[in-house]
């Protein structure tokens, strides 16, 4: 899996660690876009193209208000 639009949705919503991104938080938003697509194959392509960033924003906020994920996601700066 291309792990790239998903790279940079999360570069948008979070741009002050847009070039270090936590493993984690990309892990989790990948794993997101995996179980996207189990549930739901057959998007439309404008559909499609968002995809990535609306898992990359579940995944922000998920763990943005998470306690066991805001310790090792401190100091990130959501944009969302």
């Amino acid at each position: 899996m291309n792990n790239r639009p998903v790279e940079q949705a999360l570069s948008i919503l979070v741009p002050t660690h847009a070039n270090d991104l936590p493993q984690e938080l990309l892990s989790y938003a990948m794993s997101l876009v995996a179980q996207s697509r189990s549930f739901s194959s057959s998007l439309k392509p404008e559909e499609e193209i968002a995809r990535p960033y609306a898992c990359a924003e579940i995944a922000c906020r998920r763990c943005a208000t998470s306690p066991e994920w805001r310790l090792s996601m401190a100091g990130l700066i959501l944009r969302c």
